[in-house]
């Protein structure tokens, strides 16, 4: 189990080294992780040219999440130059999906946070993606079909956590 990362001022968090992480070595600089999309926003423009128009749409996505309450976004600044933005179920900031700028888009989809809050989404995500949910295994392809049924996704947990709580978290209105 991973240790719990450290916040810092201004909602910035440095990620705890693992051996998964995007840390240069032992010693070397830790990723950081920033609230909201501003970082993940800016690193667009250094994606490849055919590459930002879906991270474009893809941080969209996730900002509509925001909006609705269904999510409280986190990026996180790789020293490799990767950035990755988190879409977390509020009340327990784990995301059913991570969002990744690899110098072009992709997307990785998290089979234990799904068992745990969204279940019901298995099946159809399953069948649309064409493979089986994993630990983080990416999709092969990022459509408007599975953007529409990850946004039902955030629902289902927001509805097993108490749509309630989770507007209330991200300073909404019930």
């Amino acid at each position: 189990m991973a240790a719990p990362a450290r916040l810092l001022a201004g909602d910035v968090r440095v990620e705890p080294r693992d051996e998964g992480s995007d840390a240069g070595g032992p010693g070397g600089p830790l990723p950081v992780t920033t609230r909201g999309a501003d970082d993940f926003l800016a690193s667009i423009k250094a994606a490849s040219e055919s590459g930002r128009p879906l991270l474009g749409k893809l941080a969209a996505w996730a900002q509509a999440l925001e909006d609705e309450g269904l999510a409280r976004l986190w990026t996180t600044s790789g020293v490799t130059g990767r950035e990755m933005l988190r879409p977390c179920i509020p009340s327990v900031d784990v995301g059913l999906a991570t969002i990744w700028n690899d110098n072009g888009p992709s997307m990785s989809l998290w089979r234990s946070v799904f068992e745990r809050h969204a279940p019901a989404a298995i099946a159809p995500l399953e069948a649309l993606t064409g493979t089986e949910l994993g630990v983080g295994r990416i999709v092969p392809e990022i459509t408007d079909e599975l953007r529409e049924a990850l946004t039902a996704a955030y629902r289902e947990a927001a509805t097993s956590m108490g749509a309630e709580t989770v507007r209330s978290e991200n300073g909404l209105e019930a």
